[in-house]
């Protein structure tokens, strides 16, 4: 899936914020 169908999936959930900074954490490493 694409980052945005996770977190569009992420964000209905009670864990949506957690997710996403772990997601953008994820990001900067690999950049």
């Amino acid at each position: 899936k694409s980052i945005i169908d996770k977190l569009t999936l992420a964000g209905k959930s009670g864990e949506g914020l957690y997710f996403i900074d772990k997601e953008l954490s994820t990001l900067d490493t690999q950049n």
